[in-house]
């Protein structure tokens, strides 16, 4: 999580992902503090980590301040399969993709 702590300082980072890092709320906590003050990050990856309810509420309260993101990517894969997986484009509802297939 460093990296996030670290990103939310650098305004020239665009692309983040902190994928499979086994992170719960302290790392949610970074992500939604890096959301908040960062402007340049169009693009986060935070699949297969450990992501309860309430990290799911920081996570969005950094979205809902967040200006420049374009796509979260989300979700946890067990085995060879992924049991839930979205890229949400943050530009337009309309553009919600689905990976689980």
């Amino acid at each position: 999580m460093c990296v996030a702590l670290r990103c939310k300082e650098n305004g020239y980072a665009s692309k983040l992902d902190v994928s499979w890092n086994g992170f719960s709320y302290e790392g949610s906590l970074a992500v939604c503090e890096l959301l908040k003050k960062n402007s340049t990050l169009t693009e986060l990856n935070l699949s297969s980590n450990r992501i309860d309810w309430l990290s799911i509420r920081l996570i969005a309260k950094g979205l809902a301040s967040n200006k420049s993101l374009e796509a979260l990517k989300v979700g946890f894969i067990i085995g060879r399969y992924t049991m839930s997986y979205a890229v949400i484009d943050t530009t337009s509802a309309a553009h919600a993709t689905d990976a689980t297939q």
